[in-house]
């Protein structure tokens, strides 16, 4: 049996999912069968599970993997994804493959890469500013009002644009082909540090998706008092209201997130297959 390189292995599954409670427990048998000390990673016993664990598998769709990235971000783990949900940008193995592949990729034989996280910071005057990281993206929103929100944002200290909208998302290179690009925004490669800035349905149709560089500084703010406000979310988890007189502060963060891919990864066969690309009689026999 081939060494592995990863002997202690923490499976993240989402409780009270039928479907995905049996692909955990699976999965732990045929981990057991390769050598593994693995564990489902629950309460009791959640962080010293964690702590001992040399990787990280979550099991479900790329929400299951946005949870999963904050945990292991917090536990400096690796992380690897079996895909049990639709499209699954993030999760790369599917319940079909994972026993096939596992035991070499355990071994060491296996791609992995860094990415990128955004680190928002939202001040409040008389209060404690409210902190959180996103692998995809903060999001400031409308909240409690049909009107329309304007967010004034600045880069580095520059203005740049007040939007007019719904709101607005600030993803990063992984969060591309999330909320940004339904909402018109760029596919950016991941092995680039971007801070995509892609407008909620715009009120105005000049007001268009910007790359800026994943060093600079963004700030969002409500530019008048009258009493809009938006909520702020970061990768669909609330981080609090975004008043008049208050700033949300969007930079890199200073962590990143390591995840494990199977040798044979490539973002881009993985792009033409999730979105449909070349899929028409005269490209479907191409390589």
């Amino acid at each position: 049996m081939q060494q592995t390189q990863f002997q202690r292995v923490a499976i993240l599954a989402r409780e009270g999912h039928k479907a995905i409670a049996q692909a955990a427990a699976e999965l732990l048998a045929h981990l057991e069968r390769l050598g593994c000390a693995a564990a489902v990673a629950k309460d009791p016993g959640l962080r010293s599970t964690l702590k001992e664990a040399q990787l990280i598998i979550a099991m479900g769709g790329d929400g299951a993997m946005l949870r999963a990235a904050q945990t292991a971000v917090e536990h400096d783990k690796p992380l690897l994804g079996v895909n049990l949900g639709r499209l699954g940008f993030l999760a790369d193995l599917g319940k079909q493959r994972f026993e096939s592949e596992l035991s070499s990729l355990l071994s060491g034989d296996c791609t992995a890469e860094k990415r990128m996280l955004l680190s928002a910071r939202l001040t409040r005057p008389k209060d404690k500013a409210l902190r959180a990281i996103a692998l995809n993206d903060v999001v400031a929103h409308r909240s409690g009002s049909a009107r329309i929100l304007e967010l004034s944002a600045t880069v580095d200290g520059r203005h740049i644009a007040t939007h007019r909208g719904d709101g607005f998302i600030a993803a990063t290179a992984t969060g591309s082909t999330a909320y940004a690009m339904s909402c018109g925004g760029p596919i950016v490669d991941p092995r680039l540090d971007a801070t995509v800035m892609a407008p909620i349905c715009p009120h105005k149709l000049d007001d268009r998706p910007l790359v800026i560089s994943g060093d600079a500084r963004l700030k969002l703010s409500i530019p008048a008092a009258t009493g809009a406000s938006a909520a702020v979310s970061c990768d669909g988890i609330d981080l609090g209201v975004l008043e008049y007189g208050q700033a949300l502060h969007i930079s890199r963060s200073g962590s990143r997130l390591k995840l494990i891919h199977p040798s044979d990864y490539n973002y881009f066969s993985m792009l033409r297959e999730k979105l449909n690309w070349g899929k028409g009689p005269a490209t479907q026999d191409a390589g």
